[in-house]
Parts: C-alpha cells; structure tokens; sequence
C-alpha cells in the first residue's frame, strides 16, 4: 500500500462541530457454557489488527485545529503512537458480578436501562460534544468487549467527523468478515482508503445554491422551548412483526389511487410515530397551528454515485413540516407519502453537491446541523438503520449476535432511532421523549394496537 497521506481524509461533509462526538453499536452475544471468553475477545482483537492493517486511518487520532472567533476550524487526522500496532484495539472488561446477565437482557429483550454506556461503551456519544482536553487523544475507532454472565457484549464506537454510521455498520462487517478468515475485496480496500478530498465536486459559479436555511442553526436559541423543561427518558419500543405488516398495509391502502404506489416500512414507521407522537403532544399544549418539523437522516452516497464502501463522512438531512392539526386529520398513508416526497426533493446529486457547498463556503460551521435549529417540544429527528441484517451476521468463534443495540447515554429529547429487523423480523426503535408524552402514548389506543414497550 501507498504511504499514507492523511491530508486525503480533510472531506468536506465531516467538518461540522457539532459531529464531535461518537458513534455507537453494540452487539450482544452468548457464551455458551463454562467457555472461556479470553480466546475469543483474543479472535476480536485480532480481527481488529488487520481491519487496522487494511485501513490504517483507522488507527489515527482526530484533531480540530485552527478554531477563533468566526472559524469552526479544520478536523483533521495525526498519526498517534498509541493507536498504533502493536497496541491493542480492543479493551477488556469483566462485569460478571455487578451486571445483568446475557439471559436476564435476552428475555427481557434489550431494554436500554439494562445497557449502560458509561460501563459499556469506551467513550462518549452524540449528543456529547466531547473536550479536547479531557480526549486526549481522541481515536478514530474504539472497540469495547465486556463479559457477563453468561455472555460478551461488544460496543464499537467511531468519531463522527471522520466515519458515519453507515461507515461503522460496514466496519462492523469487516471485522466480522475477518473473524469468519475472509479476505477484504479490491473494492472494499479501495473505497475504504479513497481520497476525500477530490470526493465532491462543488457547484461552480454558474451553479445556483439551493435554499438550506433550515439548515442553520438559531444563533439565539429562539426555538428551544423554555428552561427547566423535565429530562428526557429513552426507551425501545417493539413493532411486532405482524403488526407492522398490517400497519404497513393499511397505510398503503390509504394512498390507492394516489400519485405514489406504495410507501416502504421506513416510511410507515416515520409516519406513524410523527403522527402518534405528535397527538400526544397536541394533548399536552393544545396549540393545533404549531408547525412540527420532521428531521430524517439521509446517506447522501447513492445522491452522489459513491460505493457503499466508502468510509467518511456521508451524513445529509430531508426536512419537512405539518401542524398539529394536519398530523391529527391526516392518516398514516398520506403522511408516509409527504415524507417519501421530502426525501426524493433532496436526495438528488445536485441537492448533496449544493449542501457540501454550504459547508465548504462558511467558515463558522457551527452554524450548521442535518437538522437545524430543532425546538424538541414539538419536533422529531429519526435516523434509520432498518435495512441492516446483523442480527444473521457471523462472528466466526463468536457466532451471530443475539440482539443489536445502542447502549445507554445521555438523553437527547424527540430523538429516535429505527433499530435493524430481528431474526423473527420485529423491529425496535429507540425513542427520547420526557414522562408526559411516554404517559399519553400509553393511553393511546392506536400506539397500543401496533407497538409493545421493551423499556
């Protein structure tokens, strides 16, 4: 391999300071019998070492550099001794006597409560903006393997300037790619280790930027809701498979006959948690002509012809707004239709090269977020990671996981996370709403019908 040079990792799209923070997955596993787990976190390890040795940014630290008054600065890769091999990749940790076992979590089926990141997970995650003096350095990827009783939880966590969530999934699969003695394809080593910086193509002069006001964020924090609001609690919620296909089909049959054909589980999902959500809030604060603002994660590679491969930064945003009293009178369908619009408006190539260009041309990118200003009393973002299949992945020795997770951190308020299908093809997701919305969706009838509370 060419020597490195990591001035190829100074993108565009992973220069925003409110990326400063980690990415997490947590994989449960079990350990069957009285089976030692040192040899496989050892196959980890391991495995860990030649995803390093294939993409060796991988073991570098992040800088953010060149910040004053007006300047977000540059984030930036350094080569870092302590990442470096022959140091290990992976830390250990033994939690079998002061945790909940692996069959306690199992059939209780994954409650966050029971998965707490500051034991878990290495390192801090979003919405923590982590110091640069208390990381110090800060690594690109960290991997954590705890033992309990009974089973092995990995937590592998990437810093969000340099690597997406898409990226870590596909990390993830490397690593289990790895520990199953494959070998990594041509295009995965090429794209991996690619050039960020000519990634892009910039609109030109004769190139009108499009309007991504929404986009910015309110330099007086006039959205936010007002001050000693009640903390957030998160929670995983199940849609079981069979209610979610009946949910699904009645939502397509409510737009037949319309301009679109059919709406995907994303889109069903999205819809019906926008509409109860806000039913419940509309309870609460009575104000039906509030607009409410729907955030959704996008990964702008396919917008931008680039390999799922790739591993930077790729994060993009569609945005759209309803009243209350539109959520209310709307179903399920017409609204899984306005956000399926949403999306093909904005998952355009020129939409993706207009949005690197809002980044590269301001030099305070604080300013910035996928979401803009978000007033989380009557707004919701959602990133989905549905589509994954890792609960049928194999770990070589260590088998397939038997449940996918975020770990436990701090609360982030209208937040939500569609999880990756089970086995069974259950589907979780992980919700961040305060006591009195948790307690009228426990009233609702129609959230009832479709949903189960996991915790």
């Amino acid at each position: 391999m060419a020597e490195l040079n990591l001035a190829h990792y100074e993108d565009v799209l992973g220069q925003l300071p409110r990326l400063k923070t980690y990415s997490h997955l947590l994989l449960v596993f079990p350990l069957l019998g009285d089976r030692c787990p040192d040899p496989l976190i050892d196959s980890i390890e391991s495995a860990a070492q030649e995803v390093r040795n294939a993409f060796p940014w991988l073991a570098c630290r992040v800088l953010h550099e060149g910040r004053g008054p007006g300047n977000s600065g540059v984030f930036k890769l350094a080569t870092c001794p302590e990442f470096a091999f022959p140091n290990p990749v992976v830390r250990r940790k033994d939690c079998t006597d002061n945790f909940p076992t692996y069959q306690e979590i199992i059939d209780a089926h994954g409650p966050v409560a029971m998965l707490d990141g500051n034991i878990l997970a290495p390192l801090p995650a979003f919405p923590h903006i982590y110091d640069d003096s208390k990381l110090n350095p800060a690594p690109v990827l960290a991997i954590q393997v705890t033992v309990i009783k009974g089973g092995l939880l990995l937590d592998i966590a990437a810093q969000h300037n340099i690597v997406d969530g898409g990226s870590l999934m596909r990390i993830l699969d490397l690593l289990a790619k790895s520990m199953r003695g494959e070998q990594f394809s041509a295009e995965e080593i090429e794209h991996g280790n690619r050039d960020r910086t000519k990634l892009i193509r910039l609109l030109q002069s004769d190139e009108p930027m499009l309007d991504h006001s929404h986009l910015i964020l309110d330099p007086h924090g006039a959205s936010k809701p007002p001050g000693g609001r009640p903390k957030a609690q998160w929670r995983y919620v199940r849609f079981p498979v069979q209610k979610r296909n009946i949910l699904k089909e009645r939502a397509n049959k409510e737009i037949e006959g319309g301009d679109e054909l059919f709406i995907s589980t994303n889109d069903t999902l999205s819809a019906f948690i926008w509409k109860r959500v806000s039913a419940a809030r509309l309870k609460r604060r009575k104000r039906p002509d509030d607009l409410s603002k729907f955030s959704r994660a996008l990964d702008a590679r396919r917008a931008l012809e680039i390999p799922r491969e790739y591993l930077g930064q790729m994060g993009y945003n569609a945005t759209c707004f309803l009243t209350f009293r539109e959520l209310e009178t709307m179903s399920v369908g017409q609204i899984g239709v306005f956000l399926r619009q949403a999306v093909r408006e904005v998952n355009t190539n020129y939409a993706a090269r207009s949005w690197a260009t809002l980044i590269a041309n301001e030099p305070n990118k604080a300013r910035i977020m996928f979401g803009g200003s978000f007033n989380p009393d009557k707004d919701i973002g959602i990133s989905s990671i549905l589509h994954a299949n890792f609960n049928n992945v194999d770990f070589g020795d260590l088998g397939k996981p038997s449940l996918f997770r975020r770990p436990l951190f701090s609360p982030l308020e209208s937040c939500v996370y569609l999880w990756t299908q089970t086995v069974e093809g259950h589907v979780d997701a992980l919700l961040c709403l305060i006591e009195a919305d948790w307690n009228e969706l426990r009233a609702d009838v129609e959230w009832s019908e479709h949903t189960e509370l996991i915790g």
